[in-house]
């Protein structure tokens, strides 16, 4: 007997539906998987770091003086993150909340505008699918979800460029590429990094091969970039005021670096090496390990492995793409024109876990190439590529689990977002301080990252000095007086060791989750002896700085 035909097709169109309905199903938990990670407590993990500190400060100076003291603490960064973050601190208060709302709000746009580029490409479900990756990719989550830092605010504005690109390049509209370029320039007043995004968008017009269609509005983004980006009007006022510029502050390479930009730059090994890191930020494992810490014990040879596997995947993802079609091209074009210029420019741009927001721009990408690729088009390529991003996928599911256990044990791997038995061990010591010391005559000596938690949490009531305010070339420096303070203390973190001068050790927070570290308070036995230890320090650190600027002119 023959089987009726009718019959066939309704179940498989019943087949169909609920493998569509199970996928939006699957992509809502992951959406939701990825805010929830953001958001599980934000006002307590990790502890407040010195990067988010810094802008507080700034903010609170706002408040107190007004507008007129608004800058940052580095010269490659302009006050615009301050500035953004002073209606967040104006609220709350010198809380961690009140600078990380933020850094929740901006992750959110970057989700939404995810959303929205890949609905006008590619239609509702794509925009959901790219909505899902955008939360809960570690690359945003660590480096512009939970951390309230410049980087944060740069991340939504280099995903809404793109999303201006691609109506530009859809409709050839003069408009939409003015907005492109205006995000782009704005993007670079909140973070240097987001300027790579230009180079991108110049390299993936190319890759698709049809540069003479969107010369127009090329041109515009270019225009627009190069008269008002930060760096630009910044090199034009060093350019008036000495007749010469300085690029290297805005690679964050040093002057010792200039041999190796020269040899490194076209060095097969280098290349593969940056080419590696920066794929494996993808991954997100590496990404991670900035508020987790370096993998420990029987865990670390797996997962090295493990992220050198989904490296071999994204080149096969890449490949794929690139083989696709002309979208495929372009954000291939794109991440191959973005990675050219940091590596250029820094040889050494990722060398770090927390290097990772020098590649803030791949972020905002990397949503729609998973997207892109796992469209059906029943070739075999894009067949095999579906189990590589389903694999990438679990990765990022994994690591936000990982982070998930961390937050829950309140615990952190890292000396500067060190969690103790008191909770937040800066916020902690502005309190002791406060009971303790005569914020008149007594002084705390401490690294940079105690030094702007600290002055935070006490809204700089505490005498607090650190050599490291030499890199802070934004700074007023005062140094202190050994004659007028009548107690010197000294904060440490990690291992147990007695700061570089005779002191008692008078308390002390074991770290959460990682056995022999600890935060500690010591008492100087002869605070002139501490005082003269840390002016000698700076003006030591201070000589070399000052030696870096005369190889740099």
């Amino acid at each position: 007997m023959a089987a009726d035909p009718s019959s066939e097709c309704q179940l498989t169109s019943r087949s169909t539906e609920t493998v569509n309905r199970f996928t939006v199903v699957l992509l809502l938990f992951v959406l939701a998987l990825g805010i929830f990670v953001r958001v599980w407590k934000l006002d307590s993990w990790p502890p407040l770091y010195g990067d988010e500190a810094t802008p507080g400060v700034g903010a609170m100076r706002v408040l107190a003086h007004g507008a007129s003291h608004a800058q940052s603490h580095r010269v490659y960064l302009s006050s615009l993150y301050v500035l953004t973050q002073v209606p967040f601190v104006a609220l709350p208060g010198n809380t961690i909340i009140a600078l990380r709302l933020s850094s929740l709000v901006y992750g959110l746009l970057t989700i939404l505008a995810a959303y929205f580029t890949a609905r006008r490409l590619w239609g509702p479900r794509a925009g959901l699918m790219a909505a899902a990756a955008a939360a809960i990719l570690p690359l945003s989550v660590v480096m512009g979800g939970r951390i309230a830092w410049e980087p944060a605010l740069a991340f939504p504005i280099v995903a809404w460029a793109l999303y201006f690109s691609v109506l530009a390049w859809q409709q050839r509209s003069v408009v939409a590429a003015i907005v492109c370029g205006a995000l782009l320039t704005l993007g670079t007043y909140a973070h240097p990094a987001a300027g790579l995004a230009v180079s991108g968008l110049m390299v993936g017009t190319l890759a698709t091969g049809r540069v003479r269609a969107h010369l127009r509005q090329g041109a515009v983004v270019l225009l627009v970039f190069a008269a008002l980006s930060f760096p630009s009007i910044t090199l034009m006022r060093q350019l008036a005021a000495g007749g010469s510029t300085n690029t290297r502050i805005f690679t964050h390479a040093l002057p010792e670096m200039d041999k190796q930009r020269h040899i490194a730059t076209f060095s097969p090994t280098a290349i593969g090496t940056n080419l590696f890191r920066s794929l494996d930020h993808c991954t997100g494992a590496v990404t991670a390990q900035h508020l987790l810490g370096s993998l420990q014990g029987p865990w670390s040879r797996p997962i090295k492995l493990l992220r050198a596997a989904c490296v071999g995947l994204w080149l096969f993802i890449l490949i794929v793409a690139f083989c696709k079609g002309t979208a495929g091209r372009a954000m291939v074009g794109y991440l191959a024109g973005l990675f050219a210029a940091a590596h250029v420019g820094n040889p050494a741009f990722i060398f770090l876990p927390e290097k990772g927001r020098y590649i803030l721009a791949v972020a905002p990408v990397i949503p729609l190439l998973v997207t892109y690729t796992m469209q059906y088009d029943g070739a075999l390529l894009t067949r095999l590529a579906r189990p590589a991003i389903f694999t990438i996928f679990a990765m990022w599911i994994g690591v936000a689990a990982v982070m998930l256990s961390f937050i829950h044990r309140d615990i952190t791997g890292t000396v500067w977002t060190m969690t103790t038995s008191v909770g937040d061990p800066n916020k902690a010591a502005a309190a002791y301080f406060t009971r303790h010391a005569d914020t008149k005559s007594d002084l705390v000596l401490c690294s940079w990252w105690h030094y702007w938690p600290l002055a935070y949490y006490s809204s700089e009531t505490l005498p607090v000095f650190t050599s490291d305010l030499v890199i802070f070339e934004n700074e007023d420096v005062v140094l202190p007086e050994s004659t007028s303070k009548r107690k010197v203390w000294w904060i440490g973190s990690g291992d147990i060791e007695p700061p570089p001068f005779a002191a008692d050790l008078v308390s002390l927070w074991p770290a959460s989750g990682a056995a022999g570290r600890c935060y500690t308070i010591w008492l100087a036995r002869e605070p002139e002896t501490a005082i003269k230890w840390a002016v000698d320090d700076y003006l030591k650190r201070l000589a070399q700085r000052e030696e870096r600027l005369r190889m740099d002119n």
